[in-house]
Parts: structure tokens; C-alpha cells; sequence
């Protein structure tokens, strides 16, 4: 399959690259380089659609801001432009180190991560990706049952397996994601189940842990599947978002019976906690 490359220069600070990022990936793109001149983006051929992409560019915040100019690119090119553009090794609170098959390991390093992404979001240098994995090193997952929701390349996933969980299942829509977390479970040696599919994938099952590292839309209609999947007392944990679309996702959360436990903040990026506290639930 061919695709487009969409070169966006903006001069400008990096939180409003990463809101163009964002909103980028609202519409379809899935693979994303900052770089000193603005923002480059991938996307598929068939999803593409050039009106969304105008509509953006016209945003108040951007608006004469950018320069756009729009590539196509044969499929056949595609590696060399994950390769250009393969991730750094990542270091989180001195005990997390993820780093590619091709790169060295650190030694004396916590919990090592082997991740070779087919895109970029997932290989934990995003702000919701480090402040969840931030978020794990604090929690016990010994013998739980884990959901990653929207897994990417499977990160948060290897890591509840290295921190003890015994079931973890993890679920993405993106045909590219559903093989990389498969390739990147092999790489570190995580038995779990990955599915392709959305959240109707998982049945009737019910978790101890669910991770959702979405979006906010998203998010807001899954809070109540959520809901009905957690066991008592269970934990999600959501990112994906703004520190703007607290109230809204933190409304929706309430209303279905979850109670707030904890929450941070990034770069304007948020993660918050919750505890399932009654079986309330509104579909």
C-alpha cells in the first residue's frame, strides 16, 4: 500500500507541535517525527483525506502559522522511512530502559524493553507513554489480570508482564499494531494474547487492571465497558489526552463508578487513576 508524507512547517514551541500531532492523529496519521523545522506525518493512501487535513491547518492556533506541502510515497520505501527515523533508547526513572534489537543494553537497569516499532507512537518517549509506565512502577501487578486497550507496539503490556502479571491481554484496530506487539512479545519473551479488533473483541471477560492510552473521544465511550470489565475494587489507568479534558473524562468516570486516585501531568499531556467503587454503569 502506498502512502502519503505530509511536511508541516511550523515555527513555533513544542507543546503546540504536539497538539498538531494530536490532532494529526485524530484524522488517521499514525507515525509522527518532530524535527527543528515542524512536523512530519505518515498515513496510509486509503485513509487519507485532504479536506480534514485543511481543516486543521486553518485551527486558530496554526492558522498562518504552517506550510504544508504533501508527498506521496510507494510502499516499497516504507523501512527506509522507519529506519531514518527509528526511536533513541529511553530511560524512565532510572529503572525502565527501552531500546531497539539494534541497540546496546544498559547495564544494571530494573526492567530492560525490546521494542522494533513499525510506528512511533508506543516506544515510550511520548508523554502519556512515560507517565503511565511511571504510573506501573508504583503499582503491584503480581498475578493480575491485565487489558491493554489500543496496545501500539505492546509496551505497556511487556512491561505488566515483567512487573509480575500472570493474564494479559492486549487489543489494537490498527492491523500494523496487532503484528508489531506480536513481534515485540516474541522479542521479549511475554506470553499474552493480542487481538485485532476494538473493544467488542474482548466479550464478557473481566480484568483486574485496564490501560487505555487512547484518546479522549475514545476514552469517553469506553469508560463504561470499562466499567463492566473491571473486577471490584479494579484500577484503570487512561492517557492520551489533554490536562484541559480532565473534567469531562473525570465526569464520565464518576458517573459509571470509579473514584479518583491519582493523577499527572506532562507537557500538557495528563494521566489519571481510577478505582471501580460501585457497578454503576451508563452505556
Amino acid at each position: 500500500m502506498d502512502y502519503i508524507k505530509v511536511n508541516l512547517h511550523i515555527d513555533s514551541e513544542d507543546f503546540i507541535k504536539d497538539i498538531l500531532t494530536y490532532d494529526l492523529s485524530e484524522i488517521g496519521f499514525d507515525a509522527f517525527e518532530q524535527t527543528s523545522m515542524g512536523v512530519v506525518a505518515y498515513c496510509t493512501e486509503d485513509i487519507f483525506n485532504e479536506n480534514s487535513l485543511h481543516k486543521i491547518i486553518d485551527n486558530e492556533l496554526f492558522k498562518n502559522k504552517l506550510k504544508c506541502r504533501i508527498e506521496k510515497l510507494e510502499d516499497k520505501n516504507w523501512n527506509e522511512i522507519w529506519e531514518k527515523i527509528s526511536f533513541k533508547p529511553i530511560e524512565i526513572d532510572k529503572k525502565v530502559y527501552i531500546r531497539s534489537s539494534a541497540q546496546k543494553a544498559l547495564q544494571k537497569i530494573d526492567y530492560e524493553i525490546i521494542i522494533n516499532p513499525k510506528q512511533s507512537f508506543g516506544t515510550g518517549g511520548h508523554e502519556t507513554t512515560e507517565l503511565i509506565i511511571t504510573q506501573m512502577l508504583k503499582m503491584d501487578f503480581r498475578d493480575k489480570k491485565v487489558l491493554d486497550m489500543g496496545c501500539g507496539t505492546g509496551i505497556l503490556s511487556i512491561i505488566t508482564s515483567k512487573l509480575g502479571a500472570t493474564n494479559i491481554t492486549a487489543v489494537d484496530i490498527d492491523t500494523w499494531a496487532f503484528e508489531n506487539t506480536k513481534d515485540n512479545f516474541e522479542l521479549n519473551n511475554v506470553n499474552a494474547r493480542v487481538f485485532l479488533g476494538d473493544i467488542q473483541a474482548i466479550g464478557n471477560e473481566k480484568f483486574d487492571i485496564i490501560i487505555a492510552n487512547i484518546n479522549r473521544n475514545i476514552l469517553l465511550t469506553q469508560i463504561p465497558f470499562y466499567a463492566k470489565m473491571l473486577n471490584k475494587s479494579g484500577v484503570l489507568i487512561i492517557s492520551g489526552f489533554y490536562e484541559s479534558d480532565f473534567e469531562v473524562l473525570d465526569s464520565q468516570a464518576i458517573r459509571n463508578g470509579f473514584s479518583l486516585k491519582h493523577q499527572s501531568v506532562k507537557n500538557g499531556w495528563q494521566m489519571l487513576v481510577f478505582e471501580k467503587v460501585s457497578c454503576t454503569v451508563h452505556l
